[in-house]
């Protein structure tokens, strides 16, 4: 990993476009388009369905029932994509980007992260405690492996998709506000590490019985500030 930076922090570095249009997607996107509508000149915000629109200029609007696949905006109308765990999304990442490129302007910029499933379940829990679940269960690496590609398959992706000059790095991407305890153990019930959804009921509670007994050695002072490892590729529309 390059560094630990929360989101806001690393399209920060990676110069997307800070002051057009910018429509993110995916993982974290509420977290993110919240983090960046707080920076820089005024602008609006806009709600779909796991996607949200920033407005600075062109009187955009996104309907509360939009969705990356049906965004119902114009072509040529956005200066930034930021596509976050969005493989699927959308039908695949193909079908993400190829409306991402609709959407952005000549020039305009995309970002997309996928979890780096390697680099996870090469770490100890102490580092990444989402290792538990691939400890505890370790027939999912498989299937997030699938969801989630390594960098030079997202970048294979990017360019197909009608990009250029396709850049890939990796981060260990931190959660902009600590957990305590608490509080982690409901992030992760509702769905927060990826590869959750391939356990049963049953197998969920074992699995939070599991966190709530390990948590105490993991992270003694009921502070836990979250990361995991995530491939990103930033690339230009032609």
């Amino acid at each position: 990993m390059t560094e630990t930076a929360p989101w806001i922090e690393i399209v920060d570095q990676l110069a997307l476009p800070a002051r057009g249009n910018l429509l993110v997607a995916g993982q974290g996107a509420e977290e993110l388009a919240v983090a960046l509508n707080r920076r820089g000149p005024a602008r609006e915000l806009f709600w779909g369905q796991g996607v949200a629109l920033l407005v600075r200029h062109g009187g955009l609007r996104l309907e509360p029932q939009a969705t990356l696949a049906n965004t119902s905006l114009a072509a040529g109308s956005l200066e930034g994509v930021v596509l976050l765990g969005a493989w699927e999304d959308a039908g695949g990442l193909g079908a993400s980007l190829r409306e991402a490129a609709r959407l952005l302007v000549t020039g305009g910029g995309v970002l997309v992260g996928e979890l780096s499933v390697a680099d996870l379940v090469a770490a100890s829990p102490r580092r990444y405690l989402h290792r538990l679940l691939t400890l505890r269960h370790p027939q999912l690496v498989d299937r997030m492996s699938l969801r989630h590609p390594d960098g030079a398959a997202l970048a294979t992706e990017v360019v197909r998709s009608g990009f250029e000059a396709a850049h890939s790095q990796q981060f260990e991407v931190a959660r902009a506000t600590p957990y305590s305890w608490a509080g982690y153990l409901e992030f992760v019930e509702k769905g927060g590490w990826p590869g959750w959804d391939g356990l049963g009921p049953e197998a969920k509670a074992e699995m939070l019985t599991e966190l709530e007994t390990a948590l105490p050695s993991l992270a003694p002072l009921d502070r836990i500030q979250a990361s995991e490892p995530w491939n990103v590729v930033t690339a230009s529309r032609r």
